[in-house]
């Protein structure tokens, strides 16, 4: 109860700050599933072996992809000579858009690709972050830098992505997609980081709510350049 409390506060606060320096057009009603997920996903890392179903994906020892939803509490650069990919989506359950958004940068923290980009029609914030993934896991690809790493904050993704059982939900070819890309290409991990390591990639959505979308080579929208300047020196 305590955490859903903290939730429900938490919510609020987000809805009053959109009212005063937003559009105010934040859904109340979308709110709801938005909660109800997050505290899911709290609630998994908190007690992960809590499953009375016995629905939680068993991950193999050889698994390309890692669910580790402990992490540093910012952005760590990669080795020498491998390149880091950030990706984050946010979703708005009233218009069903969303926005996607990936940075990729070097051992240093330079910046080699940014890319923000609108979803017109998409069903839920899921949905979204695989697109989000996709989009980064075929960057990396171009760039051909091994080894590689994708970085996302949204567990769920990253957990389906893991598991070697078939995914039933209404994008399930998004995920056959990014599982072929990873067997093929398996110097590409995609790791789950928190959203304190991703914020990079999440100021990008603000980019992505406009409607606005574009691809930089070598930089970042101003919006975003302070906060890569902080991951650098962090």
């Amino acid at each position: 109860m305590r955490a859903k409390l903290i939730f429900l506060f938490w919510r609020v606060w987000h809805h009053m700050n959109n009212i005063v320096h937003g559009d105010g057009k934040a859904s109340v009603s979308a709110s709801v599933p938005y909660l109800v997920n997050y505290l899911n996903s709290f609630n998994f890392v908190a007690d992960p072996k809590a499953d009375n179903k016995g629905k939680t994906p068993l991950l193999p020892d050889n698994a390309i992809v890692h669910p580790d939803s402990s992490g540093p509490s910012s952005w760590v650069a990669p080795r020498f000579g491998d390149v880091n990919g950030n990706v984050d989506a946010g979703w708005d359950a009233l218009s069903r858009k969303a926005e996607i958004d990936v940075i990729i940068r070097d051992h240093e923290g330079t910046v080699i690709l940014s890319e923000w980009k609108p979803i017109h029609s998409c069903m839920c914030a899921e949905e979204a972050e695989i697109h989000a993934v996709i989009v980064g896991l075929k960057h990396l690809i171009h760039l051909n830098c091994w080894p590689t790493i994708i970085e996302s904050d949204c567990l769920r993704v990253v957990q389906a992505l893991s598991s070697q059982e078939a995914n039933r939900s209404g994008f399930w070819c998004l995920y056959e997609e990014a599982r072929e890309l990873l067997k093929i290409f398996t110097q590409i991990s995609v790791v789950k980081v928190p959203r304190s390591s991703n914020l990079a990639a999440h100021s990008l959505a603000q980019l992505g709510k406009s409607g606005a979308s574009g691809i930089l080579c070598g930089a970042t929208p101003s919006c975003v350049s302070d906060t890569v300047v902080h991951d650098c020196n962090v």
